[in-house]
């Protein structure tokens, strides 16, 4: 089963909200922001949604009969999909089931850092566009439960901050 990070795609994750951060600045998100966990190696693909979906939308015609549409508030959507690490006899890894700890409980704080393309396996770098999201979880859902161990936690997206340029610690 791919991964996140198969497709190129690099996900850090920390428990708490963007007001954790010391010196958080959402236009321009300094290296040392980023949270240590990468996550993108420990979840599948398949299920993975995570940043804008639709904006509200109205009309308001004109008097002279042009259709005058408009965006209105953006809508957003998670969902993430993360792996179960266990061993033989059913115990966590803990050296490998480091994500779940973070999304097990119904209403979790988070913050994830989403980068995709060129560069995604390595540290971030000055430069480079990173989307920033705060979110709450829902209860785990079991997946299909066949081969991975594997659930979708749909996420409630509090803040979302995309397409932010990554600066250079002072």
């Amino acid at each position: 089963m791919l991964t996140l990070y198969d497709k190129h795609i690099s996900l850090r994750v920390m428990a708490g909200t963007l007001a954790d951060i010391t010196d958080f600045d959402p236009e321009a998100p300094k290296i040392s922001s980023f949270p240590a966990l990468e996550a993108s190696k420990l979840m599948a693909m398949s299920g993975f949604v995570l940043g804008p979906s639709g904006s509200d939308s109205g009309s308001d015609p004109a008097v002279n009969g042009d259709p005058n549409q408009y965006f209105g508030t953006s809508g957003y959507s998670g969902t993430l999909t993360p792996y179960r690490y266990l061993d033989d006899k059913g115990v966590p890894v803990v050296a490998e089931d480091t994500l779940w700890p973070l999304v097990v409980a119904k209403g979790s704080n988070l913050v994830l850092f989403l980068r995709e393309g060129p560069g995604w396996d390595s540290d971030p770098v000055a430069g480079q566009e990173v989307s920033i999201f705060e979110a709450t979880t829902d209860d785990p859902q079991p997946g299909d439960r066949s081969g991975f161990i594997k659930y979708s936690v749909p996420l409630a997206i509090q803040k979302a901050y995309l397409h932010k340029v990554v600066v250079a610690d002072a």
